[in-house]
């Protein structure tokens, strides 16, 4: 929660999903839950999102 609240803070882009009883990493260690499913499928869209702009800024450089 804290890195999150940094992040913002700091003027930058970040999400923050919580999955009520779940433990840490609960994607690795419960993956074939609906929580899970959810919260990669998330996170993905998330990195796909800011990874192609990455990409075409050292494309463009």
């Amino acid at each position: 929660m804290r890195e999150y609240q940094a992040i913002r803070g700091g003027g930058h882009e970040a999400v923050l999903d919580l999955y009520e009883g779940m433990p840490h990493v609960f994607q690795a260690s419960v993956p074939n839950t609906p929580e899970s499913h959810t919260a990669l499928a998330r996170a993905a869209a998330f990195f796909s999102e800011h990874l192609q702009y990455l990409l075409a800024f050292e494309q463009n450089a």
